[in-house]
C-alpha cells in the first residue's frame, strides 16, 4: 500500500531538507557489531550560507534622501530661529533710537518754555504740547515680539523705556489741558485792547490815521474775545471784564477823536490814560489765573526732567546734562 502524502508529511520533509541545506554534517558508515567504526571522510555538499538582507548585512548603509532631508530641515529651523532672534533685536534698536529723538525734542521744548518770558507763553507752550503729543505717539506701538525661551536683549530695554515714556506722557497730559487754555488766554490778552501809539494833539491830517488805528484795535479785540472758551469758569472774571471794556470802547473812541479835532490836549490825555487803566484791569483779571497755571507747570517740570533722565538711562544715553 502506498503512503499518502499528507500536508503534515510534506511540511515535515521540507523541514528536514531545510536543515540539511543549512547545516554541514559528516556521514559515518553504519557500525559493524564488534568492529571499530571507521569514520567516513567529510562529504562536500557544496553548501553556502544564504545571503542576508541588505538592512541586516551592513549597518553602515544609509538612506541618503532621508539624511539630506533631515539636514535641510535642520538648516531651515536654524535660519528661521536666527531670523526671529535678529529681527526683534533690529526692530528694538530702531525703536530705541526713535525714543531718544522724541525725548530730546521734549526736553528742548521744556527748555524753550522755561527760557520764555513766562511758562504760558503761547509759542513755547505750543511747542511743549506738540512735543508731549509726539512722545505719546512714539510710545503707542507695543514692543517687538520674541519667541519663547529666547533672550529678550534690546527688547527688554524697549519695554522698560516705553513704560517710562508712557508715564512721562501721562504726567505731561496732567497739565496739558490747563496749559493749552492758559496759552490761548495769554495770546488773547495780548491782542485785546492792544493800544496803539496815540497822540494827545494832532493836526487834522493825522486824525484819520489815528481813527484807523483805533478801528483796527477794536476789530482785533472783538475777534480775540470771540475765540475765548465761554465754558471755562476759571477765566469767567476775565471774560466779563473784557466784555465790559469792549462795550464801552466805541463811545471812548468817539470822545477821543472829538478831543483831537478840538485840539483839546488835556481831555485826550485823560481819555488815553483811562483806556490804559481799562486794559490793566482786564489783564489783572487774567494774570492771577495764569500765575496759578505757571506755578503748577513749574512744579511739574521738575518731575518731567527726572522722567526724561530715567528714559535716557534705560536707552543707554546716560544723563543729558
Amino acid at each position: 500500500m502506498s503512503r499518502v502524502n499528507t500536508p503534515e508529511r510534506v511540511a515535515f520533509r521540507r523541514t528536514i531538507l531545510s536543515m540539511l541545506e543549512t547545516t554541514p554534517a559528516t556521514a559515518a558508515r553504519p557500525g559493524v557489531p564488534g568492529a571499530l567504526e571507521e569514520l567516513l571522510p567529510d562529504l562536500d555538499f557544496d553548501w553556502q550560507p544564504r545571503p542576508l538582507g541588505a538592512a541586516v548585512a551592513s549597518r553602515r548603509q544609509y538612506r541618503w534622501p532621508i539624511v539630506i532631508g533631515a539636514l535641510l530641515v535642520g538648516v531651515t529651523v536654524l535660519l528661521v530661529a536666527r531670523f526671529f532672534v535678529l529681527l526683534p533685536a533690529d526692530e528694538a534698536e530702531e525703536r530705541l533710537a526713535g525714543y531718544a529723538l522724541a525725548v530730546d525734542d521734549f526736553a528742548s521744548a521744556i527748555d524753550a518754555m522755561e527760557s520764555a518770558a513766562n511758562l504760558t507763553d503761547p509759542v513755547a507752550a505750543g511747542q511743549f504740547l506738540e512735543a508731549a503729543d509726539a512722545l505719546r505717539e512714539v510710545a503707542r506701538p507695543g514692543p517687538p515680539g520674541i519667541l519663547p525661551f529666547i533672550p529678550a536683549g534690546p527688547v527688554a530695554d524697549v519695554r522698560s523705556a516705553r513704560h517710562r515714556l508712557i508715564v512721562l506722557a501721562d504726567a505731561a497730559d496732567s497739565i496739558a489741558e490747563r496749559l493749552a487754555t492758559a496759552a490761548r488766554y495769554r495770546a488773547a490778552s495780548q491782542e485785546i485792547l492792544d493800544i496803539p501809539l496815540l497822540p494827545f494833539t494832532a493836526p487834522l491830517e493825522l486824525i484819520d490815521p489815528a481813527a484807523k488805528a483805533l478801528a483796527e484795535m477794536q476789530a482785533t479785540s472783538e475777534a480775540a474775545a470771540t475765540d475765548l472758551d465761554d465754558e471755562d469758569e476759571e477765566y469767567a472774571a476775565y471774560r466779563e471784564s473784557v466784555d465790559a471794556a469792549l462795550a464801552t470802547l466805541p463811545a471812548w473812541i468817539d470822545r477821543y477823536l472829538l478831543a483831537l479835532r478840538r485840539d483839546n490836549g488835556p481831555t485826550a490825555i485823560t481819555l488815553v490814560a483811562q483806556l490804559h487803566a481799562t486794559r490793566d484791569g482786564t489783564l489783572a483779571a487774567v494774570e492771577g489765573v495764569l500765575g496759578e497755571v505757571e506755578t503748577e507747570a513749574a512744579a511739574l517740570i521738575t518731575e518731567l526732567r527726572r522722567g526724561i533722565e530715567e528714559v535716557r538711562i534705560v536707552i543707554g544715553l546716560g544723563s543729558g546734562e
